[in-house]
C-alpha cells in the first residue's frame, strides 16, 4: 500500500470487551488498517455509525439486546 494512501478504517462491534480490545489492537497494528471506533451494542453502533462512516464493519451477530443480524437490517 502507498504511504500517502489513506488506510482502511474499520469500526467493531462487540460485546466482549476482552474481544473488542484484541480486535482495535490487531486492527491498528496491520499495514493499511485503523480501527476508527468500537461499539459495545448494536444500539451504540446504530446511533455512531452513521457519523463515523468506516469503511468495514465488523459486527458480532449474537449481542445481547438487538443482535448483529437485526442491526444489518437496520
Amino acid at each position: 500500500m502507498e504511504r500517502n494512501a489513506m488506510p482502511i478504517s474499520v469500526s467493531i462491534v462487540e460485546d466482549s470487551d476482552q474481544v473488542r480490545t484484541t480486535l482495535a489492537r490487531l486492527i491498528n497494528r496491520a499495514d493499511g488498517f485503523s480501527c476508527l471506533n468500537q461499539y459495545a451494542s448494536a444500539e451504540a453502533a446504530l446511533e455512531g455509525l452513521p457519523a463515523a462512516r468506516p469503511n468495514v464493519v465488523l459486527m458480532d451477530i449474537n449481542l445481547p439486546g438487538m443482535n448483529g443480524s437485526s442491526a444489518c437490517d437496520a
